[in-house]
């Protein structure tokens, strides 16, 4: 009947409608996952950055980001294109090059350049220069060095013959935290900090790391071999050893942002203008930063180890080769984890007036208007 069919029509509608918005919502992720799933392909020799690189390119802009940083997903996929290691190789020279292509790019002065190429450059600009400071950063502390130095630390670090040995697992963690030390100085939010200051942080982060790891070595060592509590006690302690000195090294390496000792972490207003320094934003900068390492040390040391039990009894390859197999989980890990981490705070967080200190309630833009929101950059 007529009805019969008017209802039909309309549901037909509303399933179309529906299924419109939900291949828009995930059209980010379904491109993510055509990535990944080329990657595995053993005649396919690109990199999972190198699939990232290749999305769907909108037009140059040197101050809108090519994702959308207003979402975690978009985050994450800026992050997965700036830890690309072969960032790594970007020399003093060559970003030079990157600057004076970005400038010519402002002023409207660049012809015959693609969109990618522009994409590329501010991207090494951005992740290989420090923003406040201006300096070039050393390749090995930039971020995009983490995927290679961590896939060499990780799965030494986790191995039950490191855990086993005191030797060994006071080694890895020591240079494990000299490590971190020199990443979080590199890509800190504020500007150099006394030598001494940095040893204190140094210290404490190794001695928290070590005392930690010799304590898992002194459980697993009584409990046996191949249970599910030796496999709890070889990926919870050590992730809670790193997890902790990951914290108490970020905090005392920028405690002059947080301590009521300390300057703060510098703000400015809608106009770009620099209007102070905030204990406030410091503290705030410090939990985000100190989440995001918990986050990724999870994914990379924990899920991995808690993967291997299933694949060990129901996988013959993993059973064959359970330390590589370990080793391919790992570095996987890593290359979802750190990104998926990373983008779960923007590295340039806005905050409201009223929620810093007193002295910043009140104050006036240059057109009269009050001040209603503060930003500041987070840092790593």
């Amino acid at each position: 009947s007529p009805a019969i069919s008017s209802k039909l029509k309309r549901k037909i509608a509303v399933r179309r409608r529906r299924k419109q918005k939900k291949e828009t919502q995930h059209i980010q992720l379904y491109s993510l996952g055509v990535a990944c799933a080329r990657l595995s392909n053993k005649n396919n020799k690109a990199t999972l950055y190198t699939r990232v690189a290749m999305l769907p390119c909108p037009p140059f802009s040197t101050t809108q980001p090519r994702f959308d940083m207003n979402t975690c997903m978009g985050r994450s996929f800026y992050f997965f294109s700036t830890i690309n290691p072969l960032l790594c190789f970007e020399t003093a020279e060559s970003l030079k090059r990157h600057k004076e292509l970005l400038d010519r790019a402002a002023g409207g002065g660049v012809t015959g350049v693609s969109d990618r190429k522009l994409w590329k450059a501010r991207t090494a600009v951005e992740i290989c220069i420090h923003p406040t400071t201006g300096d070039v950063i050393f390749p090995l502390f930039r971020m995009c060095a983490f995927l290679p130095v961590n896939s060499f630390v990780v799965p030494f670090m986790m191995s039950p013959t490191t855990i086993a040995s005191p030797v060994l697992t006071t080694l890895i963690q020591w240079f494990n935290q000299s490590y971190n030390c020199a990443v979080n100085y590199a890509n800190r939010s504020s500007d150099k900090q006394p030598i001494s200051e940095l040893s204190r942080a140094y210290v404490a982060a190794v001695g928290v790391s070590v005392s930690g790891a010799l304590g898992a070595t002194a459980m697993l060592n009584r409990v046996k071999s191949g249970t599910f509590k030796a496999t709890v006690v070889r990926a919870v302690l050590p992730f809670t050893a790193v997890s902790a000195a990951a914290i108490v090294n970020l905090a005392l390496m920028r405690k002059n942002e947080w301590m009521s000792s300390g300057t703060g972490l510098q703000v400015v207003d809608e106009d770009g203008e620099v209007r102070g320094y905030s204990r406030v934003a410091g503290m705030q900068s410090l939990v985000m930063c100190s989440v995001t390492r918990i986050t990724w040390n999870l994914i990379a040391m924990v899920l991995p180890l808690l993967a291997m039990r299933p694949l060990l009894s129901r996988c013959a390859a993993a059973r064959a080769r359970p330390v590589l197999c370990e080793t391919v989980l790992q570095i996987s890990s890593l290359a979802v984890g750190v990104p998926l981490a990373l983008g779960a705070f923007r590295t340039t967080v806005s905050v409201s007036a009223n929620s810093l200190e007193p002295e910043f309630h009140g104050l006036k833009r240059k057109d009269g208007q009050p001040v209603c929101e503060f930003t500041y950059y987070k840092g790593l």
